[in-house]
C-alpha cells in the first residue's frame, strides 16, 4: 500500500513539476521580449517593438485559462487555417494548466488525509518510505524531458517538425506569411529558447524535490 501510495504522489508530482514549468514559460513574457532584438524579429516582422509587443501579449492571453474564447490580433490578420491551430494549441496549454491545478490538489489531498490518519493509527515509517514520492517524482519528471530536450539541443529543427507531426493531426502548423504574418514574429529560435527554459525549470523544480527528500530524510533519521 505505501509503495503504491508513493508511486501515486510520485506521479503528481512529475505532472504538477512538468505542467508548472511549461505554463511558467508560457506566462514569462520578457522571454520574448528579450528574443525581439536576438532573432531581429523587428526587421523580420516589419513591425516596430511596441507592435510586436501588443500582437504577442494578445496571443498570451488567449493561451491561458482566464484569456478570452477567441484570439484576436490587435493589428493582424489571421487565416481560418491559423486560427484553429491557435485553437489547438489553446487546448494544449490550459490542458496543461488544469493538470497543475488538478495534480496540486489531488497530491494536497492525499497529504492531509494521511496526515489525519496517521494521527489517529500512530504509524511509524522509515523516513525512506514516507518521503520516498519526493525522489520518484523527481525522477520522473526529469526522464522524458531530459530525452527529448536532450534530442532538441543536438537535432533541434528535425524534433520541431517531429513534434508538430505527433502533436496535430493537420498541417496548419504551416503558416503563409502573407495570410498569417505573425508566423514572422515567431522564429525557431525563440521556440528554441522557450523549449531550453522548460527543461531548466524542471531540472530545478526535481532538483528541489529532491534536496527536501534529502533534508526530511536526514531529520527523521536524527530523531
Amino acid at each position: 500500500m505505501r509503495t503504491t501510495l508513493n508511486i501515486v504522489r510520485g506521479l503528481l508530482l512529475a505532472v504538477l513539476i512538468v505542467s508548472v514549468s511549461v505554463t511558467a514559460v508560457l506566462a514569462f513574457r520578457p522571454l520574448y521580449y528579450s528574443a525581439i532584438d536576438r532573432y531581429g524579429i523587428e526587421e523580420a516582422s516589419g513591425m516596430e517593438r511596441d507592435e510586436i509587443i501588443e500582437n504577442y501579449d494578445a496571443l498570451i492571453d488567449y493561451n491561458m485559462l482566464w484569456g478570452p474564447d477567441e484570439l484576436e490580433f490587435p493589428t493582424l490578420p489571421s487565416s481560418e487555417e491559423g486560427l484553429i491551430h491557435f485553437a489547438e494549441v489553446k487546448n494544449i496549454f490550459t490542458g496543461l494548466q488544469r493538470a497543475a491545478i488538478a495534480s496540486a490538489v489531488l497530491l494536497a489531498l492525499t497529504l492531509i488525509a494521511e496526515l489525519f490518519a496517521g494521527r489517529k493509527t500512530r504509524r511509524v515509517l522509515t523516513a525512506g518510505r514516507k518521503y520516498g514520492w519526493l525522489k520518484y517524482g523527481a525522477i520522473l519528471a526529469c526522464v522524458l524531458p531530459a530525452v527529448v530536450l536532450t534530442s532538441a539541443a543536438l537535432w533541434w529543427d528535425r524534433v520541431f517538425v517531429i513534434f508538430h507531426e505527433i502533436v496535430f493531426d493537420n498541417d496548419y502548423w504551416i503558416f503563409d506569411a502573407d495570410s498569417d504574418p505573425v508566423i514572422t514574429m515567431l522564429p525557431d529560435g525563440f521556440f528554441f529558447m522557450c523549449a531550453m527554459a522548460i527543461g531548466a525549470l524542471i531540472l530545478i523544480l526535481s532538483g528541489g524535490a529532491c534536496i527536501v527528500y534529502r533534508k526530511l530524510r536526514r531529520k527523521e533519521n536524527a530523531h
